[in-house]
């Protein structure tokens, strides 16, 4: 038969796998892509990613992204940095719905 060997996963880890798993899930980790770029961008490293972006991107959302952070580093401090400069931006471009409807 076929013998498996687990690993003893602790405490710790489970915890950072579950903050990894929501940082990816957020707007700090989500650009915009064409039809065909994004199933090659999926699931991928972010070297691998970075790579391809730079080669078929014409957006300048992806090329401040490319610029910022091409360190090579892409984890869940550089996801949160991402997300709030995004929702920073969001927030001055678009107005507010109280101050859309006119309200005080």
């Amino acid at each position: 038969g076929v013998q498996t060997c687990a690993l003893p996963i602790s405490e710790d880890d489970l915890e950072q796998a579950a903050i990894r798993d929501r940082a990816l899930h957020t707007i700090g980790n989500l650009t915009l892509v064409n039809g065909s770029l994004n199933p090659a961008l999926s699931n991928r490293e972010w070297e691998v990613k970075r790579d391809l972006l730079g080669e078929h991107t014409v957006l300048y959302l992806n090329k401040e992204l490319l610029d910022t952070w091409d360190d090579g580093k892409w984890d869940e401090e550089t996801i949160r940095e991402r997300g709030r400069l995004l929702a920073g931006r969001i927030a001055t471009i678009w107005p507010s719905a109280r101050t859309f409807s006119g309200g005080n």
